[in-house]
């Protein structure tokens, strides 16, 4: 009996040994921390450039919808002010956006997205055509809105101001409502017959918001001028839709307005770097936090047990890593890029599955779950550049006359039509008068991209 309750209390300190074994192993792997890699540290502390401030379009468009006592670009100069002060104080790491105390000055101008005829872009000209009396209204209660962003688009140049201590970005979000009613201007404007006018201020603007594109670096700045882009392409598409005839007779107008993106305003290089800059502040403000003898999990036995299972800097550096593997896709095309967007995807896929390793557990951890997927991104930049080639196809019929359904479909082989996220052809119906991209789970709501002829 004494034998037997020997062997049972050896067998339980055995059994009682092996996760405390275990957990010192972890400790011997997880002493240091790493170094931070150097690219990393430059990019941590590395500054753009910044143009001067009187030249920059940005504040004048942050200020579309301040106050009427004060210039736009007046009113934008003080809520950046206020949103680098906020970016100084801020002491959570939860990914949140603050809100500026300086946005309750915003000017309401009375108008709901639901009355304004082109809240829905995609019947943005036979809403105006069937409605000008209330397009004119709208317009009315809006002039002010209006105005300011013309004087944003009349600046000579565009870059996001820098906030180098932000790790989640505030926006003040005026895009949707100026973009409305600029749409529903120049829907106005057609159904006036004011051609030329219409098509030179759309001109404009589009051109403004491919600096928007050149000089972004958020995330948040790139995809606002992305969708205001996309809503200048769309309206154009109608234009030719609803009014053929004249859109014939001023091609040479609308050509330009459809050319191809330069180059810098399709890379997401820049963007994806402030991602990654914004993800190791907050990787490492865990660690100050940590250093601070704060709880960075809210719960002593955690941190007690698994802090040191944490290397910040290591996390870091393999956060920075991901990125990388990223941002190498701005220098691929065709079938390479489309190839290593599927092996992006499948190696997080894979690391995901990997819940464990013995080197900084909790940091691979961390990086599992707060990586953001990109791949919707890069189809909305996509998205824009396959919208715009139908486009620009749907001029070049109109220069030629071809009308006629199965004439289009004919045409369309030697279209060199090709979506650069997926490699698809779009399919034509004819019935509908559709050409499409098949729908994809990555857009909201499963949606194809269509364009109407």
């Amino acid at each position: 009996m004494n034998k037997a309750l020997r062997i049972l209390g050896k067998g339980l300190l055995l059994f009682m040994a092996i996760p405390v074994v275990f957990y010192l192993v972890l400790l011997l792997c997880n002493l240091r921390d790493d170094p931070i890699d150097p690219e990393l540290a430059k990019l941590m502390t590395t500054a753009p450039p910044q143009i001067p401030a009187a030249e920059n379009g940005y504040f004048a468009w942050i200020g579309a919808l301040g106050p009427e006592n004060q210039t736009p670009e007046a009113w934008g100069q003080r809520w950046f002010q206020e949103a680098l002060a906020m970016d100084k104080t801020r002491n959570s790491f939860d990914g949140s956006a603050p809100e500026l105390a300086i946005n309750a000055e915003k000017r309401e101008d009375g108008l709901r997205a639901e009355d304004i005829a082109c809240a829905k872009i995609e019947t943005c000209l036979e809403n105006v055509s069937a409605h000008p009396e209330q397009a004119r209204s709208i317009l009315d209660k809006g002039r002010i809105t209006l105005a300011r962003g013309d004087a944003a688009l009349a600046f000579p140049a565009y870059q996001e101001a820098w906030r180098p201590d932000f790790t989640a970005l505030s926006y003040f979000p005026n895009y949707h409502q100026w973009r409305h009613l600029s749409a529903t201007r120049f829907a106005l404007a057609v159904a006036e017959g004011h051609h030329d006018e219409a098509l030179d201020r759309l001109g404009r603007e589009m051109d403004f918001h491919i600096r928007q594109l050149q000089g972004a670096q958020s995330l948040i700045e790139y995809m606002v001028a992305l969708a205001c882009l996309r809503t200048d392409t769309g309206l154009l598409n109608q234009y030719m839709t609803r009014a053929p005839q004249a859109a014939r007779q001023r091609a040479e107008h609308i050509a330009p307005l459809l050319a191809p993106l330069p180059e810098n305003a399709t890379r997401l290089k820049t963007i994806l770097l402030t991602e990654a800059r914004m993800q190791s502040r907050t990787l490492l403000f865990l660690m100050d936090r940590n250093k601070s003898s704060q709880s960075f999990s809210g719960n002593w036995f955690s941190d007690t047990l698994l802090g040191p299972l944490w290397l910040p800097q290591a996390t870091a550096n393999a956060s920075y890593d991901k990125y990388l593997r990223i941002t190498a896709l701005d220098d691929l095309t065709g079938s390479a890029y489309r190839q290593a967007l599927a092996d992006i995807s499948q190696r997080a896929d894979s690391e995901a599955k990997s819940t464990f390793v013995l080197r900084n557990p909790i940091g691979h951890i961390l990086n599992n779950v707060a990586q953001a997927n990109y791949a919707p991104y890069f189809l909305r930049r996509d998205d824009l550049i396959a919208q715009r080639a139908m486009v620009a196809f749907q001029l070049a019929l109109l220069r030629q006359g071809v009308s006629d359904a199965e004439a289009i479909a004919q045409a369309l082989p030697g279209a060199g039509l090709i979506h650069p996220y997926t490699g698809e052809k779009p399919v034509w119906d004819g019935a509908n008068r559709t050409l499409s991209y098949a729908a994809r789970a990555e857009r909201n709501g499963n949606k194809r991209l269509d364009v109407r002829f």
